[in-house]
């Protein structure tokens, strides 16, 4: 880090979710992301003959277009982690800039009965940490950091 602070070291961050990192922690992706489908999604997974051969870019692709969209997908109570996973979850597959993640967090939790405790640098130490959810740290033009 050198000379940078942590919160200019965020601001330059991107972050991303690496499926082989989950598989490779020994839990399955798909079953990560499919945890994060709605109920009315679930339920059609349910009915469908293949539904154990999804894949996660397969239910990435259904929480992008409908999950994502309900106003219960990013609830107030929910741990940071969880919530950037979800955020990442239902972004481009190419991840997205700390800028972008810290937006979202900020705009979804504003305004609720109890106030989140948001910063650069509280957002970047727990999305580095990935906690098991594959979500990696980049710099703007470099691979991911493990």
């Amino acid at each position: 880090m050198g000379t940078q602070t942590l919160a200019t070291t965020a601001q330059e961050s991107k972050y991303v979710i690496d499926s082989s990192f989950i598989e490779a922690s020994g839990r399955s992706s798909a079953l990560l992301a499919r945890d994060r489908r709605c109920p009315k999604c679930l339920s059609d997974l349910k009915k469908a003959k293949d539904s154990f051969d999804s894949s996660f870019a397969d239910h990435r692709k259904i929480i992008t277009k409908c999950c994502s969209k309900k106003d219960d997908y990013l609830k107030p109570d929910m741990p940071l982690m969880e919530a950037i996973f979800r955020i990442l979850l239902s972004g481009p597959t190419k991840g997205m800039t700390h800028m972008g993640v810290f937006k979202i967090l900020s705009d979804q939790w504003a305004n609720q009965k109890i106030p989140k405790n948001l910063s650069d640098e509280l957002v970047y130490q727990i999305a580095a940490s990935s906690g098991g959810y594959g979500v990696q740290t980049v710099d703007s033009e470099s691979e991911p950091k493990a």
